[in-house]
């Protein structure tokens, strides 16, 4: 038989969340977006939503009281978020940083896009480790190293401060 926490939580996953998944998805990317642009963004609230997905992954859950709160605790299974969130942050992740590191080629030198790129490959390590499940943050950096650094290498490497010019 099952609990009454993991009975409630499958009522809430089935009969509300379901239904909104899509939209809080895509106001948390937005958010995400909004931070990547330099505007305030509460890092507690998006880290208590994305939370949510994985929550609501769990089996055998439980609530218990932790201090004055109460928290959630179950076996950790991350189908949800992966299907319900991590794909679609994964893929907007991608088409952003193609659309900047495009910009950045143009507007750039070598060393500047480099700088560039490192600086954002940072704050997006600060931010998986703060609000993203660890599964999620090498895939988000290896895919701003792919589109930012492999997708670009060769016309790096060509410009006229890229290593080309420095050896020749």
């Amino acid at each position: 038989m099952q609990s009454l926490a993991m009975s409630a939580l499958t009522f809430y996953k089935d009969k509300c969340f379901m239904d909104l998944q899509h939209r809080l998805c895509s106001a948390i990317v937005e958010l995400i977006t909004k931070d990547r642009e330099g505007e305030y963004v509460d890092w507690d609230l998006l880290k208590n939503s994305i939370t949510a997905f994985v929550h609501l992954g769990f089996i055998n859950a439980d609530i218990l009281k932790q201090d004055d709160d109460y928290v959630w605790r179950g076996d950790k299974n991350l189908q949800v978020y992966e299907t319900n969130f991590e794909r679609e942050f994964i893929e907007r992740s991608r088409n952003e940083y193609s659309v900047k590191s495009a910009g950045w080629m143009q507007q750039f030198n070598c060393p500047e896009y480099l700088r560039a790129i490192e600086k954002h490959l940072l704050k997006e390590e600060e931010r998986a480790n703060y609000f993203l499940q660890p599964e999620t943050k090498g895939k988000l950096l290896n895919v701003i190293q792919n589109v930012g650094i492999e997708n670009q290498a060769q016309r790096l490497v060509e410009m006229e401060t890229g290593c080309d010019q420095m050896f020749n």
